[in-house]
Parts: C-alpha cells; structure tokens; sequence
C-alpha cells in the first residue's frame, strides 16, 4: 500500500506502465506548452513595460521603472524560447520538456524578483500564486515539477530573508509553504488526469485499429477481404513493376459440403488457402467468395508466375484438392485493376470448365 502511494506521489498514477508509448504525446503537449507560455509571458511583460513607461512606480510597484531591464531581459529570453519551439519541429519528448522547464524557470524569477527586490514592503502575492499556476503547464513526472517548485520557494525565501523586513519575510514564508503544498497536490492530480486520459485514448485507439483489422480479414481463413483488396489496389496503380493477378476456384467444395457436412467443406478450403499461402508467400492473398481467392504477384516475370501456377496445381493434386487457376499477367502502365481481375477470372471459370468437362458436373 504504502510503495502504491509513493509511486502516486512520484509519477501521478499507481501503475508506471502507463508511461508506455507516450512520451511523443508528452513531446507535442510541451512544445504546445512552451509556444503558448512563452507567448502569453512576451504579451504579458510588454504591456507591464509599456504601463511601467507611462504610468510610473505610482500606480503599482510593478510598474515601476527599474524593473524595465528585467522586464526587457524576460521578454528577450521568452521570444528566444518561442523561436526555438518553431524553429526546431521535433517532438522529442527530452528536448520540449527542458525547453518548457526553462520557459517556466524565467517566469519564476520574474516573480521571485517582483515578489522581492521591486515589493521589499509588501507580500508576495504574485510569485504564490505563480507556484499553483506554474505546476500545471509542465506535463512530466510530478515529482520533477514538484522538485523545480521547491528549488523556486527556497530561493524566493533566501531573497525575501535578504530584503525584506522579519514580519514580511514570516508572511512570505507561511504563504509559500501553503502555496507549494497546494501545487504540489494539484500537479500529482493534473498528471494523473492527463494520464488516465492518454491511456483512454491509448485503448480507444487500439481497439479501433483491432476493429479494422478485424474488418479487413475473412474470419474463416484469416485471409484478406475485397475491402483489404481495394485498399490494396489503389496503392500499386503508380509501381513500375508488372502485375499478376491469379484468380482460383476450389472445384467441389459443393459435393464436399452436400455429402460430407459444411465442416469438411471449410476443412477443405483450409487446405486450399494452406496451399495458396506457401506457392504465391502469401502476401497479397485475397479471399473473393465462398471459394473464389485471388493472389497478386508483383515484380516476378510471366514464366515464373506460371511456373509457380504448375507448382501449386502439383501440389494440390498430392493433397487431393483440386483447383480452377486463371492468371492475367500485366505490365505497366495500369489503368483498370478490376478489368484485370474480370480477365483472370473468366481465365479461371475456363479452366473449371475444362475440369468439370473430365469429371461429373453434379460434383461440383
């Protein structure tokens, strides 16, 4: 119980395995972070500048005058931040996070600096609220932010102990002390939030991807559908490579299944796709129908594909199935997959006719 709390504390959920696959997540999530931070901090002081500028010290202690060379330095450093978030387009998930730990270090000595140096007489108000606000920009593990934030509190509390008087300094400190604790809760809570939403997303995703699968493959063999196929052909339309398309039929799957059960008619068609897959490697196998498959070889000449065709017919002959097989064999350029498909299939129901001329038709 106790190890499950302090791996809470530390990582923001009680199962480190969470982490798996979303560093890239984290990656764009702090580049957004940091351009969206860095941003707001160059608006922010500009206009805390340009108020310092016009309306002086009397107005409001962080519109006085001497604070413009910090002010200035904040903007440069944070416009320098938002070029490099452009400039470099990685998503590495190391780089963004030191990038957006930087960008948020410069908003906390902007506030250690109000909170002390330009307010001696006056609490530090702003830098407490910066320890909550600041926590929920980084998204890393909580025990690092939590770390930056009470590096942050002990050196606001060496400057205000430096420069402010004792009652303000004992102010300062007890305000800090509740506004860490504070940051600290709402960053475990943060994290663990954004990561029981990534591994919601994480799971929807992969059940969508098994869905689609699962979609795309016929549930007997295993092989893939026409919806694989078309898929499949709208990519090869531009290869430079010739094309076969190999269309077979089993011959007597229906004698199989009228005298024998259905059982043994999908063990035979087990058989077949066995046989298909190891003479065409099973790559691109397709199953079109009930008993209709179709096979594409790329790339290999016509007298290889028909090699290969004498093979499997071989084959399937010594493992008592018997195939129909039409093959049309195409070269490049390609303009209409389905007419080539229609071609090697009338191939086929010709050579099932040259079967069923040899053997009884009411066996088919």
């Amino acid at each position: 119980m106790l190890k499950r709390f302090f791996t809470f504390f530390l990582y923001g959920t009680f199962d480190k395995s969470t982490f798996e696959g979303i560093e890239g997540r984290r990656g764009r999530a702090n580049k957004n972070a940091l351009r969206f931070v860095s941003f707001v901090t160059i608006i922010l002081v500009a206009i805390l500048s340009v108020m310092a500028i016009t309306l002086g010290s009397s107005f409001n202690y962080t519109l006085n005058r001497a604070n413009l060379p910090i002010y200035y330095i904040s903007i440069i450093l944070s416009l320098i931040m938002l070029i490099l978030s452009h400039i470099l387009r990685s998503n590495n998930y190391y780089l963004n996070l030191v990038m957006i730990y930087i960008q948020v270090g410069i908003i906390y000595l902007l506030g250690i600096y109000l909170g002390t140096s330009a307010a001696p007489s006056a609490n530090a108000v702003i830098f407490a609220v910066m320890l909550v606000a600041m926590s929920m920009l980084i998204n890393d593990h909580p025990y690092r932010i939590n770390l930056l934030s009470l590096l942050m509190y002990l050196l606001f509390l060496y400057w205000s102990h430096e420069i402010k008087g004792t009652n303000f300094f004992r102010t300062d400190m007890i305000n800090g002390m509740f506004s860490l604790i504070i940051s600290t809760i709402v960053c475990i809570f943060i994290e663990h939030l954004r990561l029981s939403d990534w591994r919601s997303t994480r799971a929807l995703n992969r059940k969508q991807a098994e869905l689609l699968e699962l979609s795309r493959h016929d549930g007997l063999t295993g092989l893939y559908n026409r919806r694989a196929l078309d898929e499949f052909l709208s990519t090869i339309y531009n290869t430079d490579q010739p094309v076969a398309l190999i269309m077979s039929d089993l011959n007597g799957l229906k004698s199989t299944n009228d005298s024998l059960g259905h059982n043994a008619g999908d063990d035979l068609i087990l058989r077949a796709v066995k046989l298909l897959s190891t003479d065409f490697n099973g790559q691109h196998l397709y199953r079109m129908g009930g008993d209709e498959f179709l096979a594409i070889v790329i790339g290999d000449t016509e007298e290889s594909v028909n090699k290969k065709i004498v093979d499997f017919k071989s084959h399937c002959e010594k493992q008592n199935v018997s195939m129909a097989v039409g093959m049309n064999y195409v070269n490049p350029p390609f303009t209409n997959y389905e007419e080539y498909i229609r071609v090697a299939d009338e191939l086929m129901y010709r050579d099932k006719s040259e079967y069923y001329k040899k053997h009884d038709r009411r066996k088919r």
